[in-house]
């Protein structure tokens, strides 16, 4: 009897500690043992079985969503919430682990980073894979019609959110950013084998977007990114540093022509808030925008090594990028979702709630027909590898000192994806302040070991 109730408090304790993990990061920990304590967790706890890395899971539980925990919630999209919750951003933030453990092996030469490393690679590959021999193409309604003619099909590379550890139809810049960020560091550290595999992939990637101008179907919906204004001067970019590196690893023109093309249209590379006033709008609501800026920053660190001629007009976009992130910035690093911003003078103010009649909303999702004073964490974790890429290009522009405030916050409630100060979230959003960031977990350790790598911190 006295074994078995042993027995039981073990496993009990040992469920408490599971459910825990993240539990004992906290502030008066040093910031290698705190980066190295997210890292262990992502490299042990956050992969799912067919070792895809998992995009945003349950905060306080620290597990992947579950199909009951959203009993009758709508959410944005027509797959499952708890699949678009575990999955919608896996690709990005595989890459940007994997851009992680590759800085921390520069940086330290610790064997653990390279095995990191190709835990973070093999995510890609497998969500790669899924758009290989996929077998027929479905058919697509649009409007109410359906064409027999008209079939989605998949061909290498297209990389996809993995909703259900499935190929879908959906995309975005960002889930190709950040793996081909990722491949590009690894292959100079990768065994032969996985070096060939990356080279491949990131040819792939590249000479699949160019040959399809940079379309995505977005439910239902042609999205072009190039001619998507006030967006195509954020996007196009990245895809111009996309076929830079392409270029880089194969030598083919091809990829070289389309740089010069893209750089030469939108390689000036304006802030979204310096763009919205080109279109002649003095005030315009701000969300997401600001937390893409970790795109431009990585980006023109990149092209400033690759393309040294051009450096300094990289270095002034990454600045500018920089500082317009911190728009919309609480003390505490967490930044408002929803503000209104004023293109010519930089002033802002948080929206408050407001939502539309559901007769006018135009998804299920209740966050997208409204305005919310709710607060997101991850454009301070954004911060921490933007931070220490301005810091190293331009050492008079402050970045250190916020990259010192952002690692100095760094516990476990700065990886909440976001907070609700003024409890004006419906029932139904609640969830959305439970929600474990794989961005966060990511960031926090590719800005560290960035910094590390080039002598940044003390």
């Amino acid at each position: 009897m006295l074994r078995r109730q042993f027995t039981a408090v073990l496993a009990a304790s040992a469920v408490s500690r599971a459910a825990g993990r993240l539990e004992h990061l906290n502030r008066s920990q040093p910031l290698e043992q705190r980066i190295r304590y997210i890292e262990d967790y992502v490299h042990n706890h956050h992969y799912d079985d067919k070792g895809i890395l998992y995009s945003h899971i349950n905060f306080a539980e620290e597990r992947p969503w579950r199909k009951e925990d959203f009993a009758g919630v709508p959410g944005p999209i027509g797959v499952p919430i708890n699949d678009w919750m575990n999955y919608e951003n896996s690709p990005m933030c595989s890459g940007i682990f994997l851009a992680s453990q590759c800085y921390r092996y520069l940086a330290t030469k610790d064997p653990k980073a390279l095995e990191s490393a190709a835990k973070a690679f093999r995510s890609i590959d497998v969500i790669f894979r899924l758009s290989e021999g996929t077998g027929p193409a479905p058919l697509m309604q649009r409007n109410g019609s359906i064409d027999p003619t008209d079939r989605w099909e998949a061909k290498t590379g297209w990389i996809s959110k993995p909703y259900g550890q499935m190929m879908t139809t959906q995309s975005s810049t960002e889930q190709n950013f950040g793996p081909i960020w990722g491949l590009y560091l690894y292959r100079s550290i990768a065994p032969p084998e996985n070096k060939q595999r990356a080279d491949f992939i990131i040819t792939a990637v590249a000479d699949y977007w160019r040959e399809n101008r940079y379309t995505i179907n977005f439910f239902g919906e042609n999205w072009e990114f190039e001619k998507s204004m006030p967006r195509a001067q954020r996007h196009m970019p990245v895809w111009a540093a996309i076929n830079r590196i392409a270029f880089e690893v194969t030598g083919a023109p091809r990829f070289r022509k389309e740089y010069e093309r893209l750089d030469a249209l939108f390689g000036a590379m304006p802030t979204a808030r310096e763009t919205n006033r080109g279109m002649g709008r003095e005030k315009y609501v701000s969300t997401e925008d600001r937390a893409f800026h970790d795109k431009e920053v990585v980006i023109a660190d990149l092209l400033s090594d690759l393309e040294p001629s051009r450096r300094d007009r990289y270095q002034r976009a990454m600045t500018a990028w920089w500082k317009f992130s911190q728009t919309g910035m609480r003390a505490d690093m967490f930044s408002y979702y929803f503000i209104e911003l004023d293109t010519h003078t930089g002033e802002w103010k948080p929206l408050p709630k407001s939502v539309k009649p559901r007769p006018l909303w135009n998804s299920p999702w209740m966050f997208q027909n409204g305005t919310f004073p709710v607060a997101w964490g991850e454009v301070a974790a954004r911060l921490a590898i933007s931070s220490a890429m301005v810091a190293r290009r331009d050492p008079g522009s402050g970045a250190k000192v916020v990259a010192q405030k952002v690692f100095s916050l760094l516990d476990k409630e700065h990886l909440r994806y976001m907070i609700d100060p003024h409890q004006s979230l419906e029932p139904e959003l609640r969830y959305m302040t439970n929600v474990l960031s794989a961005d966060a977990m990511s960031y926090f350790p590719a800005g560290y070991w960035y910094g590390r790598l080039h002598g940044l911190w003390n």
